[in-house]
C-alpha cells in the first residue's frame, strides 16, 4: 500500500509565529475576553427625549474593563416598523468614524429599507447636545476615547482604545444573535458597514469576525501608512508605537483574513483614506468585493451612509436585490484604446473614464480628476474610451438607470497593479512602496579598508533589489573600491557578502565587478552602461564609498551623455575622502565632469542605522537568508546607511523618493518576500522539530533511510538498488513526522523520483507519499494520504490519489466513467463504496523519473476539506474529514525519492475552497 505523508500550507500573519503579536494573537485576546458571547445589557429610556423614532430603543451593553474597571457602552437598537411580531429581518452593525458617536438617524435609515439596525457609541458617548469643546456627553461606566493615530499603543492591548472599539462592535454581533435580546433577526444575514474610522474597524474586525454576512467599509481602508495623512500622524508616534500598530493594528494584515462580500465605498480625494492606500486594500483581498468611486465625494456621517448603493449591495447579499455589475475583461490597446467587458441583469445610462495625470502627491489636495464620457454598448456589454497619453492613473465609472455607480480598480500606468485573489499569495504585510523613476541602476561601494557598513550594506541592496523587483535594472555593482589600500579581513568579509548576496537573492554576478581586481573591466562596463544614457533612459548611480572609481569610470563615458547620469551621495567623509595617493578626486570633481548630482541627507542619522534590538526580528526569522542578512553586520548598531540611497530611487527619486526610510520600511517589504506567511518546517541541515520512525523501530537505520543531501531528504540514498525488491512491506518501510499537529493550513513541497527501486516495487511502482490528519503514527499511520506516485509500466501518474486507512473518513466525489475525481458542482457523484484508494483527474502536468521536480500542495482546513494539487493543477479533493487535526508524515516505501521545501501556512478561519478552486 502506498502511503504519502501530506505537508499542508497555512496562512498566518508574518508575525503570528511569535505568538505576541499579530492578528492571530489579537484575535486570541478577544476570544479569551468573551467578545464572541452575547455580553450582558438592559434596555433604557434614560435617553429617549434625544430620539425621534418610536420603532427605535436605547440600550447600554456591558463592555470589557478598561484600567481594571466595569464599562458600559450606548447603542440605539431599531426594528423596521413593518415587521410583525414573528417575522425575522436581516440585520446591520453601524459602526461610526471619528468624531462620531450612536446614530439614531443612521439606524433609521437602514430600518426604513427593512433591515434591523444597531448602531454603538465606541468613545464612551451617550445621546445629548455637545459641549463648548464639539464633544459629546459621558457617563459614569465610559471607556476609553481614542487618542490621535493609536497614540495610546504603548499601552497593555486591553487598555488600548481600538481594542475597546473593535471588542463592541464583535459583542454587538454577538447581541444580535441572542434570542433573549431579539428573535427578529435573520441571524444568517447579519452585516456590519463603517464610515471612516469605521471603515478602519470594520477592515479589521471583518477579519477577525467571520459571522458577518456582508461588509461595507465607508472611506477608511488599509495601508494607511502609505496614506500622506495618516503616514505624517504615525510619523509623529514613538517607535514603539508605530511598531506596534503595523504589526497589530494596521488593517492590511486582516484582509487576507475576510470571508465575506464586501463593498468598498470612496471618493477620489478623501484627504484622510486616498486612492493610493484605499486601491491596494481593494485589490489586497481575495473575497467578492465591489467598488463604489465618487468623483470628489464629501467626507463625513451624513455622506457616508447616503449612497443608494449602499442598500442596494445589502439587498443583494441578503437575496432581495439584484446582482452589481461585474467587470469581467480590461485591455489597453497599442492605440490606447482601452476597453472593458461586464456582466450586469441591469440597464446602464452612461460610463466614464476618471484620470489624473499627477500621481504624486495622494493626499487629496494636489491632483485633479479629469471627467471623460465613454462609449456604451449594451448590445456587447462592452466600455470602450481612450485613454491620453497623459493620464497617470485611471478608473471607469458604468452608471445605471437608477444612478447606481459600479466602479473599475484604479490602475496606476507603469506599477504592477495587483490583480484580484494575488493576497492570497502575498504577504499580510507587503508593503511595497516604490515609484522607480525609471532607467538602470548602478552602485559603488568601498568597505575593503575603512567602512565596515558596507558588509551589511551590500548585501542589503542584493536582498532590497530582489525583493521589490527591480535587480532587473541593476546593470553595474562594484565592490572594494577604496584601491591603493586594502585590510585583506575586511575585504574577505566583503567577498562574502557581495558572493553570499549574489547567491541568495539571484543578482546577475556579470554585473558585479571588484574593483581590486576588475578596475579596467569595471570601467568598461560603466562606460558602456553610462554611453546608452538619455533623458528616457538615465542611470542612477548609487555611490556608497569614496569618489575616485566613480570619477574613473564617469570621466570614460562619453561627455555628452554624462547629464543623464544621476549620482547620488549622502556623506561628507565619502565626498571628500583622497587617501592613500591613488584617491585624488572628491565629489566636487565628479560635478565637474557634468553628471546631475543629489545630496541626500546623512542617512546614518535616519532608520538605516537602528538599534540592534529593532532587528530581532531578522535574526529569529524562521528564513535562512534573513537570519543571514542580519549576520552580515560588523557594528554596534545594525548600520545599513549606504542602502538609503538605492532605496530613494527605488520609490521615486526626485518624484517624490523616501530619503528618510529606515528599517520601519523595509521590514514589511522583506518578511514579505522571503516569508510569505509561510513557515519552513524542515530546514534542510537536520530534523529539529521532527522525528524518524520505521516499521522495525531501528532508530539508527532511520537515519540512513531518511538521509540529508543538498537541503533536501535523499530517502534511500546509500541503500544499495533493488534491496528486498518485490518482497511485499519491509523494515525500510517508514515516515519521518513533525512533532506538531496541523488543522487548518496549506503545505507545499517538492519531490523528485531517484533511480533506485526496492521492496515492494513490483505492485506499486515508484511509490511514496504524504500523511496528513495523523493520529497513531504506527507504520502505516492512521491518517489521509497524499500519494506520490508514478506508474511506468502504464505511463501514469497517481501522485494526488487520496488513501483512506481504517480509522479515517471522508467523502469523494467522482465521474462515474473514469472512476477519478470531479468535483460535485461539475457533476461529481458521491462515492457510496468502502474502497480506500480514491484515484486524482487524469494529468500529464507531472514529471517523471526524469530528474526533474514536483511541486505539491495539500490545503486543508480541520474537518471541512482538503484539497490536492500538483504543479499548481487541482487533482482531487475531500470533504468531511475526520480526524480533522493530526500530524504529517512523509513516507518510505518502494523506490528512491527526494523530498525539499517543505513550508507551512497556518490558518486561523475556514477559507471557502471556492477561494482556492477558483485560481
Amino acid at each position: 500500500m502506498k502511503h504519502c505523508l501530506i505537508v499542508i500550507i497555512i496562512f498566518i500573519s508574518s508575525f503570528s509565529y511569535a505568538q505576541t503579536s499579530g492578528p492571530s494573537w489579537v484575535k486570541e485576546k478577544l476570544v479569551e475576553s468573551g467578545v464572541f458571547n452575547s455580553p450582558f445589557f438592559e434596555f433604557t429610556k434614560a435617553y429617549d427625549t434625544e430620539k425621534e423614532n418610536e420603532n427605535i430603543s436605547g440600550v447600554l451593553i456591558k463592555g470589557l474593563d478598561y484600567m481594571g474597571n466595569p464599562t458600559k457602552y450606548f447603542a440605539w437598537y431599531g426594528v423596521p416598523a413593518s415587521l410583525e411580531e414573528g417575522q425575522k429581518a436581516p440585520a446591520v452593525v453601524c459602526v461610526h468614524g471619528g468624531g462620531g458617536t450612536a446614530f439614531e438617524k443612521w439606524v433609521q435609515k437602514w430600518n426604513d429599507r427593512g433591515y434591523i439596525a444597531i448602531s454603538m457609541s465606541l468613545e464612551g458617548n451617550v445621546p445629548g447636545a455637545r459641549d463648548e469643546n464639539n464633544q459629546w456627553p459621558t457617563f459614569g461606566f465610559s471607556g476609553p476615547r481614542r487618542d490621535g493615530f493609536f497614540r495610546d499603543a504603548d499601552k497593555d492591548l486591553k487598555d488600548q482604545w481600538f481594542y475597546h472599539a473593535v471588542a463592541d462592535v464583535i459583542m454587538a454581533n454577538s447581541l444580535l444573535r441572542n434570542p433573549d435580546f431579539t428573535n427578529q433577526v435573520d441571524t444568517d444575514h447579519i452585516g456590519i458597514t463603517g464610515i471612516s474610522w469605521g471603515g478602519i474597524l470594520t477592515t479589521v474586525i471583518t477579519g477577525i469576525d467571520n459571522r458577518f454576512d456582508f461588509a461595507i467599509p465607508v472611506y477608511g481602508c488599509g495601508y494607511l501608512q502609505e496614506a500622506p495623512l495618516y503616514a505624517a500622524q504615525l510619523s509623529a508616534n514613538t517607535r514603539d508605537e508605530q511598531e506596534f500598530y503595523l504589526e497589530n493594528w494596521e488593517p492590511s494584515l486582516y484582509v487576507p483574513f475576510q470571508s465575506m462580500p464586501t463593498l468598498y465605498v470612496n471618493g477620489t480625494n478623501d484627504k484622510h483614506f486616498s486612492m493610493n492606500s484605499f486601491t491596494k486594500t481593494y485589490r489586497a483581498s481575495a473575497n467578492e468585493k465591489y467598488l463604489r468611486i465618487a468623483s470628489g465625494m464629501r467626507h463625513g456621517h451624513r455622506a457616508g451612509w447616503e449612497p443608494e448603493d449602499i442598500y442596494q449591495f445589502a439587498d443583494y447579499i441578503t437575496g432581495s436585490g439584484d446582482k452589481r455589475l461585474e467587470f469581467t475583461s480590461q485591455n489597453l490597446e497599442n492605440n490606447n484604446t482601452l476597453s472593458f467587458n461586464y456582466e450586469y441583469d441591469g440597464s446602464l445610462s452612461s460610463a466614464w473614464l476618471y484620470y489624473t495625470v499627477d500621481t504624486a502627491d495622494w493626499s487629496g489636495k494636489g491632483y485633479e480628476w479629469i471627467e471623460t464620457q465613454a462609449n456604451l454598448s449594451s448590445t456587447s456589454k462592452s466600455i470602450s474610451v481612450s485613454l491620453p497619453v497623459e493620464a497617470q492613473a485611471y478608473f471607469i465609472n458604468a452608471v445605471s438607470a437608477e444612478s447606481l455607480v459600479f466602479s473599475s480598480p484604479m490602475v496606476v500606468v507603469g506599477q504592477n497593479n495587483l490583480t484580484e485573489g494575488e493576497a492570497i499569495t502575498k504577504s499580510l504585510t507587503d508593503t511595497r512602496p516604490f515609484n522607480f523613476p525609471g532607467g538602470r541602476i548602478a552602485l559603488s561601494h568601498d568597505g575593503n579598508n575603512y567602512d565596515k557598513d558596507d558588509f551589511l550594506a551590500v548585501a542589503m541592496n542584493c536582498a532590497i533589489l530582489d525583493a521589490s523587483g527591480f535587480k532587473s535594472k541593476l546593470v553595474h555593482f562594484d565592490h572594494s573600491c577604496h584601491i591603493g589600500k586594502n585590510l585583506p579581513e575586511r575585504y574577505s568579509e566583503m567577498l562574502e557578502s557581495i558572493e553570499g548576496g549574489a547567491s541568495r537573492f539571484s543578482i546577475d554576478a556579470n554585473k558585479i565587478f571588484d574593483s581590486q581586481k576588475q578596475l579596467d573591466e569595471l570601467i568598461a562596463n560603466f562606460k558602456k552602461e553610462g554611453d546608452k544614457s538619455s533623458a528616457d533612459n538615465p542611470l542612477w548611480f548609487c555611490i556608497a564609498g569614496p569618489m575616485e572609481v566613480p570619477w574613473q569610470c564617469i570621466n570614460a563615458v562619453e561627455p555628452s551623455k554624462r547629464k543623464y547620469i544621476h549620482c547620488i551621495s549622502h556623506g561628507p567623509w565619502n565626498n571628500e575622502h583622497t587617501f592613500p595617493p591613488q584617491m585624488t578626486h572628491t565629489w566636487e570633481d565628479v560635478k565637474k565632469l557634468g553628471v546631475t548630482t543629489h545630496d541626500l541627507p546623512n542617512q546614518n542619522k535616519t532608520g538605516w542605522n537602528t538599534e540592534i534590538g529593532n532587528i530581532s526580528w531578522m535574526e529569529n526569522s524562521i528564513n535562512d537568508d534573513l537570519r543571514w542578512l542580519y549576520s552580515r553586520n560588523a557594528k554596534p548598531t545594525f548600520d545599513t546607511s549606504d542602502s538609503g540611497m538605492l532605496w530613494w530611487v527605488l520609490t521615486g527619486a526626485t518624484n517624490g523618493g523616501n530619503e528618510d526610510a529606515g528599517w520601519l520600511d523595509y521590514k514589511p517589504l522583506l518578511e514579505s518576500r522571503y516569508t510569505d506567511g509561510f513557515q519552513t518546517i524542515f530546514n534542510g541541515k537536520n530534523f529539529e522539530g521532527w522525528y524518524l520512525k520505521l516499521r522495525n523501530g531501528d532508530e539508527e537505520m532511520a537515519k540512513n533511510v531518511f538521509a540529508i543531501d543538498d537541503g533536501a531528504v535523499h530517502v534511500f540514498k546509500d541503500f544499495p538498488d533493488s534491496l528486498n525488491l518485490n518482497t511485499g512491506e519491509n523494515e525500510t518501510h517508514g515516515l519521518f513526522y513533525s512533532k506538531k499537529k496541523y488543522s487548518k493550513y496549506i503545505l507545499r513541497f517538492e519531490y523528485k523520483w531517484g533511480e533506485k527501486i526496492t521492496n515492494n516495487f513490483d505492485k506499486w511502482q515508484y511509490d511514496a507519499g504524504v500523511y496528513y490528519h495523523v493520529v497513531d503514527d504506527k507504520i502505516w499511520p492512521t491518517g489521509i494520504e497524499y500519494q506520490i506516485r508514478f506508474d511506468h509500466t502504464k505511463n501514469r501518474n497517481h501522485t494526488g490519489d487520496l488513501i483512506r486507512p481504517a480509522g479515517t473518513k471522508y467523502k469523494w466525489y467522482q465521474d462515474d466513467e473514469t472512476n477519478t475525481y470531479l468535483h460535485p458542482n461539475d457533476g461529481g457523484k458521491l462515492d457510496t463504496g468502502k474502497g480506500w484508494l480514491h484515484f486524482a483527474s487524469p494529468t500529464t502536468n507531472y514529471q517523471d523519473v526524469n530528474d526533474k521536480w514536483n511541486q505539491c500542495e495539500i490545503i486543508v482546513m480541520g474537518h471541512e476539506y482538503a484539497i490536492h494539487k500538483l504543479n499548481g493543477e487541482v487533482v482531487n479533493m475531500a470533504f468531511d474529514l475526520s480526524p480533522g487535526e493530526g500530524i504529517v508524515g512523509f513516507q518510505s516505501e518502494t523506490a528512491e525519492i527526494y523530498y525539499r521545501n517543505i513550508r507551512i501556512r497556518e490558518l486561523d478561519e475556514i477559507i471557502p475552497a471556492e477561494e482556492f478552486l477558483k485560481h
